[in-house]
């Protein structure tokens, strides 16, 4: 009944008028028009929001691109930052070829003492190099500058004034401390001085300053420890030191940071994180130390390369939570290191490389050696691996800032080196000295291009905010691969020396074959020196032959790395002295403010007592404040001028 009626209603005639009445349209065409305006709101709040959020995107990005810079005399700053890296680079290079020299003379030294003189620099310099880059975004560049010198000098002088074994090591690890801080910090403040797309060659020149260092080192230091006394690599230190600290202190300027309480530090520092990264690294190199000294089977060796691995990823995954839980501390390391594929490429890449750059440097002069060069002489014969790849280390960082792009010469460096590295398989106790030479000189080639190519790389995916952790990163990365490097190749020379001399008539092995090197040649008869210089020649080559997959997997790294824009905003910003001397000014300014302020408030007083004020001082006052005002308004035309030079 009531759908029958309800039907009936709907198609009567008074109904159809009723629907299709004035109003009823009217009425109607409001809500559609309403409906309309709802949906048009409701597109204009998603455009908005899209909008926002893109150009939140375009803020980071702009932000994460702005580099902020204090314009420094690089003529002054670049020299000396070079020469202080040379130093540091030099002390551990200079040392190598005057070990024997300074064992057979210092009290208690014996077969291991080889090792631990050289690890002990090593583990402190690679597991502290972290700190020194996120300390100097909290504190600061110049202090830690200074404080990284004086543990580097005063490790020195001691060194040189060591009586016994023990002392000479634990004065090489405070040496170690300031050595690790020297190269993270100057590395550092060449990103601060320098802008991204121009770094290539001033990278290059830093990296053919360690080549440098790698052929005058074992020249100086065997020549000192042979003319002279072995003291004098370290006493010559402090000396040289003086020439670039002396001109860093005058023309270093480095981007103002907020003096802080050291409360606020502490806050601000990652205490946890770099814990988990100390322990990590010192295990996990104590591991490969104790592996070159007793052997990758020794229980020592296993239990510390066992924790220190498992301590990595606890390490990282601590990073991530702590990114979230902790706002206000500062990462050791940034998350987007790991994040992001080409940040986790390079660094491996750089891992490989470095296990490969030092194994050879190490191992190069001792092939000549045992094919009966003199140490000084046998530097000499390396010089087409280290020089060259000291040249094409400047060349490489060239031709990036031409190219404006890092990967093809990543790639390009890679394969030559790998090229060269698997060419050294070829060198044996038979082989030929120009064969020999020309393959050295091959992957010298390619070795220089890799030196400093991937930190900027590095630096291309990460804003310049966090280039200092990312810095310091990868020189972790790159000492700890030369650490493992040496330690590793260390091993297997050993081991391969004894199980080749084993069959040997009239020759034993020594504890330490590496100390047994010089007396090869005048072994007698001729039949035992030449199975004897087999031996040490196969133990060489068997380290070519395991380093070639190494570079050949940091090879393979480059062809999947990402190619990031190396342009950015260069924002001027004022030095510490600036800023000091502009706050000074104004606390001038405010001094005579309120002594003009008490004068007029005393000038009121005084004639408010009075009786009367004649028109004449009523002119006088009023040219005075007009006087006043002018003065007022030149002082701040000529406090804007300096500001906007400055922002020009």
């Amino acid at each position: 009944m009531a759908a029958s009626a309800s039907q009936s209603r709907a198609h009567s005639p008074t109904e159809t008028l009723a629907v299709t009445s004035p109003t009823t349209e009217m009425a109607t065409s409001h809500e559609k028009d309403g409906i309309k305006e709802q949906h048009a709101c409701e597109a204009d709040a998603n455009a908005a929001e899209l909008a926002a959020q893109q150009q939140e995107s375009k803020k980071h990005h702009l932000e994460s691109s702005e580099h902020r810079m204090v314009k420094n005399n690089l003529w002054l700053v670049i020299p000396g930052l070079m020469l202080t890296v040379f130093l540091a680079a030099l002390d551990q290079t200079a040392l190598s070829s005057a070990l024997p020299t300074v064992v057979s003379q210092v009290r208690g030294g014996g077969p291991s003492s080889f090792t631990w003189i050289a690890s002990a620099y090593l583990l402190t310099a690679t597991s502290l190099i972290p700190m020194w880059g996120r300390l100097s975004d909290i504190v600061g560049r110049r202090p830690l500058l200074w404080v990284a010198n004086f543990f580097f000098l005063f490790g020195s002088i001691m060194c040189g004034a060591a009586q016994d074994i023990t002392w000479l090591c634990v004065c090489r690890g405070v040496q170690g401390v300031g050595g690790g801080g020297i190269i993270a910090m100057c590395q550092i403040i060449l990103g601060d001085v320098t802008p991204l797309e121009k770094r290539g060659v001033f990278q290059g020149a830093f990296g053919a300053v360690w080549s440098v260092a790698s052929v005058l080192g074992p020249l100086i230091g065997g020549a000192l420890a042979e003319k002279s006394s072995w003291r004098w690599i370290f006493f010559i230190n402090p000396i040289i030191a003086a020439f670039p600290l002396i001109i860093m202190w005058f023309a270093l300027k480095v981007p103002f940071v907020q003096k802080k309480t050291a409360r606020q530090v502490w806050d601000e520092f990652d205490k946890l994180g770099y814990g988990l990264l100390l322990a990590a690294v010192i295990l996990f190199l104590l591991g490969f130390v104790y592996a070159e000294v007793e052997g990758f089977n020794s229980s020592r060796s296993i239990g510390f390369l066992a924790t220190g691995a498992a301590l990595f990823p606890i390490f990282v995954g601590y990073e991530f939570l702590a990114e979230r839980l902790f706002p206000t501390s500062r990462p050791i390391f940034p998350t987007r290191l790991f994040k992001l594929r080409t940040t986790t490429l390079l660094l491996i890449a750089v891992a490989m490389h470095g296990i490969a750059f030092f194994s050879s440097t190490y191992y190069i002069p001792f092939y000549f050696q045992v094919k009966g060069s003199s140490p000084i002489f046998s530097a000499v014969e390396q010089l087409p691996f280290s020089l060259v790849s000291g040249i094409m280390s400047v060349v490489s960082g060239v031709v990036l800032t031409k190219l404006g792009r890092y990967k093809p010469v990543a790639v390009v460096g890679l394969g030559v080196f790998t090229l060269g590295q698997g060419l050294m398989i070829l060198i044996d106790a038979e082989q030929r000295k120009s064969v020999v030479l020309a393959v050295i000189f091959v992957a010298g080639l390619g070795l220089g291009c890799f030196f400093q190519t991937p930190l900027i790389g590095i630096m291309a995916a990460m804003p310049h905010e966090e280039m200092a952790a990312a810095t310091s990163a990868m020189a972790m990365v790159r000492s700890a691969a030369g650490a493992v490097g040496i330690a590793v190749a260390g091993a297997i020379f050993n081991s391969k020396v004894k199980s080749g001399t084993e069959g040997i008539e009239g020759y034993i092995a020594p504890a330490d074959p590496s100390s047994d090197i010089l007396s090869i040649s005048h072994l007698q008869p001729l039949a035992l020196r030449n199975a004897v210089t087999v031996a040490y020649c196969d133990a060489i080559r068997l380290i070519f032959i395991v380093c070639t997959p190494l570079v050949g997997v940091a090879f393979l790294c480059t062809l999947f790395v990402k190619e990031y824009s190396l342009q950015r905003k260069v924002v001027q910003e004022k030095s510490k002295e600036e800023v000091m001397a502009a706050q000074r000014e104004l606390d001038l300014e405010a001094a005579n403010g309120e002594k003009s302020a008490d004068t007029r408030a005393g000038a009121g007083a005084s004639g408010g007592q009075g009786k009367t004020t004649s028109s004449d001082n009523g002119h006088a006052s009023e040219d005075d404040a007009i006087v006043r005002q002018a003065s007022a308004s030149d002082s701040a035309d000529s406090a804007e001028q300096p500001k906007q030079k400055s922002a020009e």
